[in-house]
């Protein structure tokens, strides 16, 4: 096995991974892609704005307390499926949900109580893995390095995501990524690695721009989603070295 593979095996353990979910997503055509680019900021501010509070989080005005599981979900109009676990060690089934709506996948969770389920917000991302062990279920998040909409913000993720860990106490969604340390050192060689390979990309597409016949607007537009991809891989070293140093609470 090559040492890049044994590595990136080592950041996801594949015996704690019990169960996982992907959100699904298609990268656009060039021709579309080059369409949202000549739209003007004001404009794809506003549409940008108005799909994160209508598609992000669109169970967030729902009521908190619901008796049964199918009070829940009465009123979606999407496809949801549905898994039952202990999810905070109490005792009681908790309800994982997972619904699709295009190219979006939401994950919900109902925490079992006496004789109703707390619905507790979790946070939009681009997959979903369930980690269990005998001590505690944790949730894990990934966001991608465009995590909104690949449609506004080019061909979609690059290869390496950010990832947050919670667990639920009680009813309460706690941040653990201060547990994982050497999975963010391991994230961090990952994202280093891939900046220079983002950087040798950039350079053949610069070089591709001289060559005769070669759409320059094109080129042009697809060094610029990996100038964004590196910045966004910078914003995730500096969050893995806050972890790694043990400066932040989380």
């Amino acid at each position: 096995m090559a040492p890049n593979q044994a590595l990136e095996r080592a950041v996801t353990p594949a015996s704690h991974l019990r169960w996982s979910l992907r959100a699904r997503r298609s990268a656009p055509s060039v021709r579309f892609i080059l369409m949202k680019k000549t739209m003007k900021i004001i404009g794809l501010g506003i549409i940008t704005a108005a799909l994160s509070i209508s598609l992000a989080f669109p169970g967030e005005e729902r009521k908190k307390i619901y008796s049964d599981v199918a009070s829940f979900k009465a009123g979606f109009d999407i496809g949801i499926t549905e898994r039952n676990i202990d999810i905070n060690n109490d005792g009681k089934m908790d309800v994982l949900l997972f619904s699709y709506g295009g190219e979006e996948t939401t994950l919900y969770l109902l925490i079992k109580e006496q004789d109703h389920f707390v619905h507790i917000g979790i946070p939009a991302g681009e997959s979903y893995d369930i980690l269990e062990n005998p001590k505690y279920c944790e949730i894990k998040i990934g966001f991608g390095t465009f995590p909104t909409f690949s449609d506004i913000h080019g061909p979609g993720p690059d290869r390496y995501y950010w990832y947050d860990f919670y667990q639920v106490v009680g009813v309460t969604l706690t941040n653990t990524n201060s547990r994982h340390r050497d999975f963010y050192k391991d994230m961090k060689k990952l994202y280093e690695k891939r900046i220079e390979e983002l950087k040798e990309e950039i350079k053949r597409l610069e070089k591709e721009k001289s060559e005769k016949g070669s759409d320059v607007s094109v080129l042009d537009l697809f060094a610029q989603f990996k100038r964004d991809h590196i910045q966004r891989y910078r914003e995730f070293i500096k969050k893995a070295l806050i972890i790694i140093q043990g400066k932040s609470g989380t």
